[in-house]
């Protein structure tokens, strides 16, 4: 009797992230929502490292994907033995824990399993190619050096360099941040706890409290949230920007208040965590992303509100609320450390078409605001056609609302031009911004 071969060990957590990385590039897959459920049954260590080299190629993919084309000069490599390459080569040259001969042995038997044995050969080929020579050298034209090294479009890169004050080392210094792995926050539900103790009781520093709710928990976050305190409601993953938004927004006892694009329900849950006393509408295009409000009742329990599906370019209210949050769907270029596939399927023609949707929305939810009420539009979103644009262009259009002064509601270190634009480094905040608009009496 033929005995079975054992698994080849750290195979596992490799196969995940390939699986990951392919649904990215075929369907337009987020690798967070990919992984969420595909590491479930690997041991907490492997979970890691799928999550690791999951984004890790993405944030680096132009680079490793010029390596392999520059290697694979007797033949064009399929798309599987592509990522494959690109899984391997990040481990050679950017993963410091994984021993050389391990990673090549293991990428050549991942490519066995996907694409056969004469493959496997080739990618053993490469790779100890690869470790001889090392990464094929930049690009001279700087534009395309850039886009290379830090796995960006070109006329990304373009656009960028033509703004007002942007230097080559400027965007360099920029380019570097957006590819470092985000810090990981969690969002304290005080109904029920306070940050202090949530704090001693994951016995964290002093510093990695910000304000009253907020605690930078590094990297620890994939084991608090199937922690039994997570599904008892205790705290939530957010990131601290979003308490700008509803500062910015300042409901009061009483209000009617309006989150028309609130799934998956994070700033919902914000708002009814710091207001419990306002009579709060959460609603989103899609039937399905609708389903994640439950979370709200279920683990959070936070005071009753209603959900619906509505279309906010065209709603079906009136003039009835008091207040309105629109997080608007955007490029998602203020949060590239956490979404690193956003930039690399975005193009200019799918920037204007955000654009359009994003001033569509606010036409038409601006248009069930009370006289007297507050609107906030926010993106994130650092893009000056999705923020400053919309804003200028509505209120153009529409002499009955007012731009009040961010710097009236929130730290005056995060507002420009009266708006709230945060991108702080140093602390840790994803780039949100945020426009407070009055309807006047």
């Amino acid at each position: 009797m033929n005995k079975q071969s054992a698994p080849t060990p750290g195979l596992a957590p490799r196969r995940v992230a390939l699986e990951a990385l392919l649904a990215w590039q075929n369907n337009g897959a987020y690798l967070q929502e990919q992984l969420q459920d595909s590491v479930l049954n690997l041991p907490e260590r492997d979970r890691a490292l799928a999550w690791e080299l999951s984004f890790g190629v993405c944030r680096n993919y132009r680079r490793l994907q010029a390596a392999v084309h520059a290697y694979s000069v007797q033949c064009k490599p399929t798309q599987v033995l592509e990522v494959s390459l690109a899984l391997g080569l990040y481990q050679l040259f950017f993963l410091d824990r994984v021993p050389h001969h391990a990673a090549v042995h293991v990428t050549v038997e991942l490519v066995r399993k996907f694409e056969g044995q004469g493959a496997s050969r080739y990618a053993n080929a490469i790779l100890q190619r690869a470790l001889r020579e090392g990464l094929p050298a930049l690009p001279a034209d700087p534009v395309e050096a850039l886009s290379i090294e830090f796995s960006m479009p070109d006329w990304l890169v373009t656009r960028w360099l033509a703004e007002p004050g942007v230097t080559l080392e400027t965007l360099r210094e920029r380019l570097k941040e957006n590819r470092k792995v985000p810090r990981q926050w969690i969002r304290v539900n005080v109904q029920k706890t306070n940050v202090e103790e949530m704090r001693s009781r994951l016995d964290l520093p002093l510093e990695s409290v910000w304000g009253e709710r907020w605690i930078d928990v590094g990297q620890r976050i994939g084991a608090l949230v199937r922690s039994e305190k997570f599904r008892q409601g205790y705290f939530s993953v957010q990131n601290p920007a979003a308490d700008l938004l509803a500062d910015l927004l300042k409901p009061e006892p009483g209000h009617a208040v309006w989150d028309a694009c609130a799934a998956p329900g994070g700033k919902s849950a914000l708002l009814l965590e710091r207001f419990p006393e306002i009579a709060l509408t959460a609603s989103d295009v899609d039937q399905q992303r609708i389903k994640s409000f439950s979370d709200l009742n279920s683990r959070l329990g936070l005071p009753s509100f209603r959900t619906l599906v509505c279309d906010a370019t065209q709603p079906e209210f009136g003039a009835e609320f008091d207040r309105i949050l629109l997080d608007v769907p955007c490029s998602n270029l203020g949060v590239i450390g956490r979404r690193p596939e956003v930039p690399l399927r975005l193009d200019p023609k799918s920037l204007d078409n955000v654009v359009d949707r994003q001033q569509r929305i606010l036409e038409g939810a601006s248009k069930c605001l009370k006289p007297g009420g507050v609107l906030v539009y926010a993106t994130c979103s650092p893009e000056r056609e999705e923020t400053f644009g919309v804003i200028e262009s509505f209120l153009a259009k529409h002499p009955d609302f007012i731009l009040d002064d961010a710097a009236d509601f929130v730290d005056a270190r995060f507002v420009k031009d009266n708006c709230v634009l945060a991108h702080d480094a140093a602390l840790g905040f994803d780039g949100f911004f945020g426009a407070r608009l009055r309807k006047k009496d």
